[in-house]
């Protein structure tokens, strides 16, 4: 990225992109050669952000195996944030749909429109029961 921000012409602005994975491949090599504690624990720590950060929590676990147990339990704490935003995310966009089909309904029964107000019943019936076995 430093190649490509370099030769950006100087009357643009450069918009780059945050690459996570840039460097692990240095990070691994620097790890191999690295003989102070403190520095490999570094290289850890910078693996653990990079791997957590892209929510590839599988090798960020297996990689904090070697590691402070407080890491570990970051880890596992970001992990469990991350799915229960997730899982929030999914039940409102579902409620949301809901809403916006009632609204739709409504709008199709006050027009007369009994097609489009029957089919628009049917996607509210559907919905409802998806959110009703999703939820048991």
């Amino acid at each position: 990225m430093a190649e490509e921000i370099r030769q950006c012409p100087s009357n643009r602005r450069f918009l780059g992109t945050e690459r996570l994975t840039a460097g692990l491949e240095y990070l691994d090599e620097a790890g191999l050669v690295a003989t102070d504690p403190e520095t490999k624990l570094r290289i850890q720590a910078e693996r653990l952000a990079r791997l957590t950060a892209m929510h590839r929590w599988e090798e960020a676990e297996i990689e904090a195996q070697h590691a402070p147990e407080e890491w570990q339990t970051r880890i596992i704490q970001i992990k469990n944030q991350v799915s229960a935003k997730g899982r929030q995310r999914a039940v409102k966009s579902q409620q949301d749909y809901l809403a916006e089909l009632q609204k739709r309904e409504q709008l199709a029964t006050e027009k007369g429109d009994s097609a489009a107000a029957a089919r628009f019943a049917e996607l509210i019936n559907q919905v409802q029961q998806g959110i009703s076995t999703t939820d048991e």
